[in-house]
């Protein structure tokens, strides 16, 4: 999640700056240069590294390994705030039963 958000961050820094300096290449090109050209990364494989423009750093993209949890780039406060200790470990529970851990 937050290699998808670094991404549109870049493709909107790449937009805005379009604004003042033309792009070379329209943004859909850039988008659909993404979709067809980047590969996926492999689980447990070494990172994928790409550019949207020679003006943006580049961008690192991995997954775990497949015997490993996903890792989230989420912050649990608001569903740790929100939820009572007895919801908070019946979601816990219906998690772990998805994932077939239990």
């Amino acid at each position: 999640p937050l290699a998808f958000k670094a991404i549109l961050l870049d493709l909107d820094k790449l937009i805005s700056a379009s604004r003042v300096q033309p792009l070379s290449v329209a943004a859909e090109t850039v988008l659909m240069h993404l979709v067809d050209n980047v590969p996926m990364p492999v689980p447990g494989g070494p990172a994928v590294r790409f550019s949207l423009s020679p003006n943006l750093p580049a961008l690192h993209v991995s997954c775990a390994p497949p015997n490993a949890l996903r890792s989230t780039d989420y912050s649990l406060d608001v569903l740790t705030n929100r939820l009572k200790p007895l919801q908070l470990l019946k979601l816990v529970t219906v998690l772990l039963l998805e994932w077939q851990v239990v």
